[in-house]
């Protein structure tokens, strides 16, 4: 009797019988069907086989192999007519003979694989369920959305594998890798996610804390781990911040803007801001920005850190470009305002920052507690300072500004933003595209861009937009 790995060719027969195997219903279904699997023998099952070009040894210990694997019921053996012996024409797998022609190819059994996984997963989510079940996503309390400490998009994402794996009897890629390494490493990465709550860490400090390395996430778990965000986490983060799903997709289309979301920072950040802040640090020192005419940057440890004392201002203004801050901060600015940096969509330790200084007006002026309510921001503070944004006039500063107002500040308005702007600046209008005409028509059907309104409608009418660089020139 020939070792199967003498004839190349004939594994070859033998794994695409099993590939076609576990691809079938009976495989799915855990039964046997009257249609059993086989495999044509063509040229492109066996290069050289029909054509003759095979090796006349190779070709004669490819059937003898065969033969064997029939003698002892692995296979049944289809010969063309009047070529016996000479010509193969199908192979078909014996159903009593699958579990033996995984042992004789040493091919792990697809239903081990998949028992294997869900095992996985079962054990995965109940590392997940030990956690603390009122921790934090990037900021947002979960206890409202998640059940027993699993949050939603978890389950929901554990739920389409198992149903996948049910329906299909294979892994779905697409959810989760088919390499067991590479699974470990994602399972782990969404561990850290859970895990880390609602504290900010560099990318590469997260990577080396729950993946063992600096550049593990980078290389090897960071698509996978932000496609899972973008088709579980964010739905859910959508509906847990009262959001848009399709105008918070815009909001986080950059994937360093969707991991700085959920607390994983690529680079390095600051916020930038101007006015007459007084703050205590928790040393018990006293910062008085007053001090820094022309403003100052704090690490986004520290403004978390410290506890506002003293903010005596008539409106804060943020502003979306570094060019038109510098000019404003310089020039324009009153010493009863404070001037803060966005650099675009506001980060999230800039939405903590302007929350912050919300919540020490808000207390204030009598407008009584932090200025939050469970699902969402209490917008009814009509004595509290004023937010404006100046922006970009186009889709972006839109979404920029409505970007505040769902996750810092409700009552935040625009500045230097009117259409009338678009008339003026004529000569600095950037024309846009149909499929950009038609983005900002829909935004004149959504409630929550009614302030948007004017200006959408101006935007529509000049047919272009216009960048905050134009004021400067």
């Amino acid at each position: 009797m020939l070792k199967l790995s003498t004839s190349a060719e004939a594994q070859s027969v033998l794994h695409q019988l099993l590939d076609k195997y576990e691809a079938s219903s009976a495989f799915v279904r855990g039964q046997t069907t009257a249609r059993r699997v086989q495999v044509n023998i063509t040229e492109a099952v066996v290069p050289g086989y029909r054509s003759g070009w095979l090796d006349p040894d190779a070709r004669r210990i490819f059937h003898r192999v065969l033969q064997d694997c029939s003698d002892r019921g692995l296979i049944e053996l289809q010969w063309v007519r009047f070529e016996q012996g000479n010509l193969l024409n199908r192979v078909f797998l014996q159903w009593d003979g699958v579990d033996a022609a995984y042992t004789l190819l040493d091919r792990p059994r697809r239903v081990d694989v998949l028992e294997d996984l869900l095992q996985e997963l079962a054990d995965f989510e109940t590392r997940v369920l030990g956690l603390h079940p009122k921790a934090e996503l990037a900021g947002v309390d979960r206890t409202d959305v998640e059940v027993g400490g699993l949050p939603l998009w978890v389950g929901w994402w554990l739920d389409d594998i198992r149903q996948h794996i049910h329906d299909k009897g294979k892994i779905p890629s697409s959810l989760i890798p088919l390499e067991s390494d590479q699974r470990e490493s994602l399972l782990a990465a969404v561990y850290g996610l859970l895990h880390h709550g609602e504290d900010a860490l560099g990318k590469r400090l997260f990577s080396r804390r729950y993946l063992g390395g600096s550049k593990v996430f980078e290389q090897q778990v960071a698509g996978k781990f932000i496609g899972l965000l973008r088709r579980y986490w964010l739905p859910e983060y959508a509906q847990k911040q009262h959001r848009n799903p399709s105008a918070l997709r815009e909001f986080l289309v950059e994937d360093d803007l969707l991991l700085a979301e959920v607390g994983i920072e690529v680079s390095h950040e600051d916020v930038t801001f101007c006015g007459p802040l007084v703050a205590k640090l928790p040393e018990g020192q006293i910062l008085d920005c007053r001090s820094f005419r022309y403003g100052l940057a704090l690490d986004t440890a520290a403004v978390d850190a410290m506890t506002v004392v003293d903010l005596p201002v008539r409106q804060i203004l943020s502003i979306e470009n570094k060019a038109n801050y510098r000019h404003y901060v310089q020039c324009e600015r009153q010493p009863d305002e404070l001037v803060v940096y966005l650099a675009g969509f506001a980060s999230p330790a800039m939405r903590r920052f302007l929350r912050k200084l919300r919540a020490f007006l808000a207390t204030e002026t009598g407008c009584g507690g932090s200025g939050f309510v469970l699902g969402g921001l209490d917008s009814n503070y009509s004595k509290l300072t004023q937010l404006k944004h100046w922006g970009d006039l186009d889709y972006g500063g839109i979404l920029i500004l409505q970007g505040l107002r769902d996750t810092a500040w409700p009552e935040a308005v625009p500045w230097r933003m009117e259409p009338e702007r678009l008339e003026e600046y004529a000569q600095y209008l950037e024309p846009f595209t149909e499929d950009y005409r038609h983005k900002l028509a829909q935004l004149l059907e959504q409630d929550e861009y009614g302030w948007a309104r004017p200006l959408v409608q101006g935007l529509l009418h000049t047919g272009g937009t216009l960048e905050q660089e134009a004021f400067l020139v």
